[in-house]
């Protein structure tokens, strides 16, 4: 049996095929990038009623509005303490709530939670501790989907409520997210990336 080579026309025309499909490939990785983060506000954003609660978890990363947001629902009397979660900043996020009008005595501080899920299991224990029922935790309107799952998981026995910083920036802002013209684009593409992670098998996270 005799195998005939390509025609000289398969081969002119194999290199535009490739041409074709790798611009059809980018096309599609640039569709799902910016679907992403036009996504994000629904997909990474958790929002819950938010009703009195036993205590307030602020949860470090970012310096002034997580503890602000917690301070503000502190003095609107949503709780009557307030826990700071994280190793990089709880000190600092502490004297922040002092400064928003959170009584020193009020506040408690856990430093040792390096991430999301540790933030809630160490949490978690303190919030036992003082017999809570009930909890609203603050952080980044991208970082309360994964947040909840991971305080669920570890409060299972307590109502948990999500409260964001601040909500997702208008939508004009989308184009300089996408762009890393606003600082909100970095976080949001860092929280796709490590909730799935926490979501591989043997992680066991959150």
């Amino acid at each position: 049996m005799t195998t005939l080579p390509p025609s000289n026309r398969a081969r002119r025309t194999s290199p535009w095929r490739f041409l074709l499909l790798s611009i059809s490939g980018a096309l599609l990785l640039v569709a799902v990038y910016v679907g992403l983060h036009v996504g994000a506000r629904h997909l990474l954003t958790v929002r819950t009623p938010l009703n009195p609660a036993d205590a307030i978890v602020v949860l470090g990363g970012e310096a002034e509005g997580r503890p602000d947001r917690a301070a503000a629902l502190y003095r609107a009397g949503l709780a009557p303490r307030v826990i700071v979660s994280g190793d990089g900043d709880c000190r600092e996020a502490a004297a922040r709530l002092r400064a928003g009008g959170v009584a020193p005595d009020a506040i408690l501080v856990e430093c040792r939670s390096g991430n999301t899920a540790e933030n809630a299991a160490f949490s978690s224990q303190i919030l036992r501790a003082l017999g809570a029922r009930s909890v609203i935790v603050v952080t980044s309107w991208w970082h309360t989907a994964r947040a909840l799952r991971c305080f669920e998981r570890s409060a299972r026995d307590m109502v948990v409520m999500m409260a964001p910083s601040a909500g997702p920036p208008p939508a004009r802002e989308i184009p300089g997210e996408i762009l890393g013209w606003q600082p909100d684009g970095e976080h949001v593409r860092q929280e796709y990336l490590k909730t799935f992670l926490y979501r591989l098998p043997g992680v066991n996270r959150c």
